[in-house]
């Protein structure tokens, strides 16, 4: 398929803005733009585990919805996810 609109992403939403972990190759500049207008940052795709690991390892909590996250996220995680319905599932 040469063009396909859907893109593998994570975001990891904070009081001061947000990280989209995802290909920035495979974003338009327009949306790079709107999205650091937006106070979004991106990051690698691959780093999502690492920047949740992260948080944990700060004494941070992150919501992880049970249905929707996978395996690794919530290995990394661990006593720091706070399992509930996620409150922007479009």
């Amino acid at each position: 398929m040469p063009c396909c609109p859907l893109l593998q992403a994570y975001v990891l939403v904070e009081a001061e803005g947000a990280r989209l972990f995802v290909d920035a190759a495979k974003l338009p500049a327009e949306v790079r733009e709107a999205l650091q207008a937006c106070n979004v940052s991106c990051a690698p795709y691959e780093e999502a585990e690492a920047a949740v690991r992260a948080l944990r390892e700060g004494g941070g909590k992150v919501l992880l919805d049970p249905g929707l996250c996978n395996f690794g996220l919530r290995s990394a995680a661990a006593a720091a996810a706070v399992l509930a319905p996620s409150p922007v599932t479009l």
